[in-house]
């Protein structure tokens, strides 16, 4: 009788049917189980994307005129209260022309005194001392404005001399011009605190004329017309003072929008600097909102660097309504529309070392706060 047992399968055989249909099954199932747990743990809806938030700061004048002076360079680095740049409020050439009328006015005056010599000798001469000295200040404030003029050209000069462009008899009448009206305004400047001193020392007195009607009338006309003559002079010599630009955080110089010689506007923005330290995270929560951010809520800070590091922070504040999200904080498909969301700003750990405009990524912890 024939022998029905079954016929024994090999060892090989059998792995080979396990390989071919269990570890395939056995293999799906682990690789969605370990889809999911990273789907869970490692990229929730609560991932966000943040930036350390630049700080810059610009540098304005509040009146328009003629930057001069705009002695840095980009990347320097500056301490608040540098001073960085003078604007020249004033026209040089109109300030020329309204200084030129003050003269003829002054002039006009020490005319006008000569009928009056015989009666107020003493104090016509005192008048006239003022007179003087007050055209001295006039021409001192008009060569002062020609070497602002002079001054400018000279650095253009140079600057275009270093480069070769211009030739050196160029280069060397404009150094010998601003030298001239340096000489100028320094003798001139000795002769006015000269006049000044005497016009100290010499006193006034009381007329000795009696029966004189119509001195002292025309003594206080004459008074008023000198008064008028030194504030418009003084109002001159505030507006031929440049205004000085000073850096107001320290820094380095980012950007420089504006050049010596180029005329700015009042508030128009002549150099950037950016801080290099920052202690907030700007972030945003995208629609739709899966929880509600709040103060106080604990946040994990990843960055994307190399060593990949992980810091705790703290959501410090959150807006009151949505804002654009900026581009860099926008997946590399959605860049080109613009992304509504919620900002937040969120302490920035010491422990990790970020730079100002860092890009990092952001995990709200739901229940921790």
């Amino acid at each position: 009788m024939t022998d029905l047992s079954p016929i024994p399968i090999p060892a090989a055989q059998r792995w080979r049917q396990f390989r071919k249909r269990t570890v395939p099954l056995i293999t799906f199932l682990a690789t969605v189980a370990a889809a999911a747990w990273l789907w869970v743990q490692q990229v929730p809806t609560t991932v966000l994307v943040g930036e350390v938030e630049p700080v810059n700061a610009s540098v304005t004048s509040h009146k328009s005129g003629l930057l001069a002076e705009l002695n840095v360079s980009r990347f320097q680095h500056l301490k608040a209260g540098d001073r960085v740049a003078q604007v020249i409020i004033a026209d040089p050439k109109v300030l020329q022309s309204s200084l030129a009328v003050i003269l003829a006015e002054i002039q006009l005056l020490k005319v006008n005194l000569e009928p009056l010599l015989g009666e107020r000798r003493y104090a016509l001469a005192y008048d006239r001392l003022r007179l003087d000295w007050m055209e001295q200040r006039v021409v001192l404030t008009t060569a002062q404005t020609r070497l602002q003029l002079a001054e400018s050209e000279f650095r253009r000069a140079d600057e275009l001399f270093k480069q070769q462009i211009l030739s050196e008899q160029l280069h060397d009448q404009a150094k010998i011009t601003k030298e001239r009206l340096e000489a100028e305004i320094k003798e001139r400047t000795l002769l006015v605190s000269e006049q000044q001193k005497n016009l100290a020392a010499l006193q006034l007195r009381e007329p000795q004329v009696p029966g004189s009607t119509n001195v002292l009338p025309a003594q206080s006309i004459l008074q008023a017309s000198i008064h008028v003559q030194e504030e418009k002079l003084r109002l001159m010599e505030a507006e031929m003072s440049p205004i000085s630009l000073y850096a107001p955080i320290e820094g380095v110089v980012s950007s420089i929008l504006r050049r010596s010689g180029e005329a700015i506007m009042a508030g128009e923005a002549i150099m950037t600097i950016s801080s290099g330290q920052s202690d907030k995270i700007v972030t945003y929560v995208r629609q739709p909102f899966v929880l509600s951010p709040k103060q106080g809520m604990s946040v994990e800070v990843r960055t994307r660097s190399y060593k990949h590091e992980i810091a705790e922070a703290t959501v410090l504040n959150v807006g009151v309504q949505l804002e654009p999200i900026k581009a860099t904080l926008l997946s590399p498909g959605m860049q080109l529309g613009t992304e509504m969301g919620l900002p937040l700003l969120v302490s920035l750990p010491k422990s990790l070392n970020l730079i100002s405009g860092e890009i990092v990524d952001l995990r709200l912890r739901i229940g921790r706060n």
